[in-house]
């Protein structure tokens, strides 16, 4: 689940990502944002820069009705990831994140590619303080299309790397999606860049009107509780963090979203500056557009240095906004969204939070175990290697599938240099 993070001034750099948290931090929460464990997300953010001009690709070089480029996406562990080159650079992994603010580099990757940092300055953040630096403008490649002075903020992000089973050197955020339309089409896996003087949206899906304050594009969303009225707010677009949707701390307080009988989970996670704290409960629905899902496990932050409270109600994230096509048209002041007739919701029935370490992400490595999980139930800990799931040698992506499932699976699993094995029975947690 993702964090949110206090919305700030325009040029603020939130981050917090599942990973970006359920609020997902604005910018990684449980996304870069910052890894609440819950979803784990990471956030970060930064103070005050000038905000430098992302140069759009060239209208000339149209390759069909408004189509500037067409690039592979991968979608890992529900974040979509793209290639860039920054310069002259190998291909590197960058989450498409409509939650940060800025664009990110992986302040090592700055350096292994000689880019001068410029002065260091401390900025708070969900668990702490982080370090950032601001960039000299850069040309990005994506595919065959040359992006000239894309302006980048360097603070660690590679620790993402580890919630999605691949490296990760950097973050396209707010700063870029928005002097474009963007079509991000989450079960063909691929990313379209288009001119938004010459494209014109033809399709059936559903156009929604948003707000774009300080950075952060907003737009209404439903939620409904066991027992509730309907409550229809603004939520911050967040492709960068894994929940479902991840509340504001002081909108859950204001709305009374925890009634009697709602079950809650504490969950520990880490954010870009250290520890942080949240819940995790059953909604009775939560939609967006066309988009709904029935007894969703939303969450939000209790305690993450301020960035637990924000002036919206909280983030949508990826668990749902997957199940459609989304085109993000801001020049336009909206977003659509066209539902995927095959597209079904599912969620974690283990109660694991995976990552698999680097530098070869083969590992898959239990990160923490949600008190009374069926994992928990199984005796699987913290810090355990899973070796085998029933007859398979899992990866990250592949075991978090398995878990989705409520077959009885055999776990065999490494812990202290001593193997062992269990048999985890998966069931909904917190329950339906």
């Amino acid at each position: 689940m993702t964090v949110p993070a206090p919305a700030g001034n325009a040029k603020k750099l939130i981050a917090s990502r599942q990973m970006r948290g359920s609020n997902h931090d604005e910018g990684i929460t449980m996304r870069l944002r910052l890894m609440l464990a819950t979803s784990a997300l990471l956030v970060a953010c930064s103070g005050e820069r000038t905000r430098a001009a992302d140069a759009p690709p060239e209208p000339e070089k149209v390759v069909g009705e408004g189509v500037l480029a067409v690039l592979p996406m991968h979608v890992a562990s529900r974040i979509p990831l793209i290639e860039v080159r920054v310069g002259t650079s190998e291909p590197l992994n960058f989450v498409v994140d409509t939650g940060f603010e800025v664009n990110v580099l992986d302040v090592d990757v700055a350096r292994r590619l000689k880019l001068p940092l410029g002065s260091q300055t401390k900025e708070d953040a969900p668990g702490g303080a982080v370090a950032t630096f601001q960039l000299p403008p850069q040309q990005l490649r994506l595919a065959d299309r040359q992006v000239q002075n894309v302006s980048f903020t360097a603070i660690p992000v590679a620790g993402l790397g580890g919630l999605l089973g691949r490296p990760v050197a950097g973050i396209l955020g707010h700063f870029f999606l928005t002097r474009l339309v963007v079509e991000l089409d989450f079960r063909a896996e691929r990313m379209r860049l288009l001119d938004p003087r010459a494209w014109q949206y033809r399709g059936a899906g559903q156009v929604l009107p948003v707000r774009i304050v300080d950075d952060q594009v907003l737009v209404d969303c439903e939620l409904e509780m066991p027992g509730r009225k309907k409550l229809v707010a603004a939520y911050k677009l967040d492709t960068g963090s894994f929940d479902v949707a991840g509340l504001a701390l002081n909108y859950v307080r204001k709305e009374r979203v925890i009634g009697p009988g709602i079950q809650e989970v504490v969950c520990t996670g880490v954010g870009a500056g250290g520890k942080t704290e949240a819940r995790r409960f059953r909604a009775q629905a939560f939609r967006i557009g066309p988009l709904s899902i029935e007894r969703p496990v939303l969450g939000y932050v209790v305690e993450a240095r301020g960035f637990e409270n924000r002036p919206f109600a909280g983030t949508v994230s990826m668990s749902i906004l997957r199940l459609g096509r989304l085109v993000l048209d801001y020049q336009r002041r909206r977003i659509i969204l066209e539902p995927a007739a095959s597209a079904k919701h599912t969620e974690d029935l283990s109660g694991l939070i995976l990552v698999s370490p680097p530098p070869d992400f083969s590992k898959v490595v239990v990160a923490q175990v949600l008190p009374g999980s069926a994992a928990d139930d199984a005796g699987l800990k913290a810090g355990d290697e899973l070796l085998r799931i029933d007859d398979a040698e899992p990866r990250l992506e592949s075991a978090r599938g398995m878990f989705e499932s409520a077959k009885p699976r055999k776990v065999r699993y490494r812990r202290d240099n001593q193997k062992g094995s269990v048999t985890l029975l998966p069931r909904p947690y917190p329950p339906r």
